[in-house]
């Protein structure tokens, strides 16, 4: 785990979903919001990571119907 926290690994997979664009997950936190979020909270977000604490949101599900 302390791995995958490295600032390294961090600050590389916050630059990739920069580069998506993709729409607000179901937060509505914007990805343009995402950088100065994580900068005000990363120590906690590391903190219950390692710990094993860290309670993630649901996530949206969505139907993908067959053809």
């Amino acid at each position: 785990m302390e791995k995958v926290v490295a600032k390294g690994n961090m600050t590389q997979a916050l630059q990739g979903v920069e580069e998506n664009r993709e729409a607000p997950g179901i937060d509505g936190m914007p990805v343009k919001a995402l950088r100065r979020y994580l900068v005000a909270n990363w120590l906690l977000i590391k903190e219950q990571l390692l710990a094993g604490t860290y309670q993630p949101q649901l996530m949206r599900q969505v139907e993908i119907p067959k053809i």
